[in-house]
This record gives C-alpha cells, structure tokens and sequence, in this order.
C-alpha cells in the first residue's frame, strides 16, 4: 500500500476490516452557491458528537444542580454550531453544499 493513497466510497466499502482501520475518512465539501472547496476529517465530527452525549449525561446526572445542567446545556449549543459549521461554505457562510466522503491511508 502506498503512502498517502486515497479511495471513494464504493472503494473502501469493498475492503475487509483489518484495511478499512487503515484509513482515515475526510469529507471534501463543495459550496453550491460561490464553489470554494473545503475539506474535514470525520473524526472531528464524531469527537464533537461524542462530547455532546457526554454533556448530556453529565447533565442527566447533576439535575439536581442548575449550574451544572446551565454549563453543558451552553457546550452543547456550541457543539451543535460547530458542527453545523463543518458543513457550511467558510467563505458564504451558504450551507447548500455537496460532500463527498474521501479514505486516505493513514
């Protein structure tokens, strides 16, 4: 395998587990409205998911203390910006865009 070698979808779908780990999965976006190209990894989108279920939970678990239920409710607004964010233009801000999941060997 060489370095840095990139696959689509239907690619990386065809590869047994043990290779599928040996990539990383990057979504390469295009603005529909001014065409700037972006791209982002899915594992960042799926560290902030992970964070908004945490906060949740914390959350769950301290009911009983305003503060803290306040706090992971106003991390979890940001969370949700930020991801949404991930997927809308950097340049337009227009979130009418089309993205593309890309596997790249880590």
């Amino acid at each position: 395998m060489e370095k840095n070698k990139s696959v689509n979808e239907e690619q990386f779908q065809k590869l047994n587990k043990g290779d599928k780990n040996k990539y990383v999965k990057e979504w390469s976006c295009e603005c529909g409205e001014c065409g700037k190209k972006w791209a982002y990894l899915d594992s960042v989108e799926k560290e902030m998911k992970r964070q908004v279920t945490g906060n949740a939970l914390m959350g769950l678990g301290m009911c009983c203390n305003p503060c803290v239920t306040l706090s992971t409710s106003n991390a979890n607004t940001q969370l949700s910006k930020q991801m949404k964010e991930l997927k809308q233009c950097p340049e337009c801000k227009s979130s009418n865009a089309q993205c593309k999941a890309r596997y790249f060997s880590k």
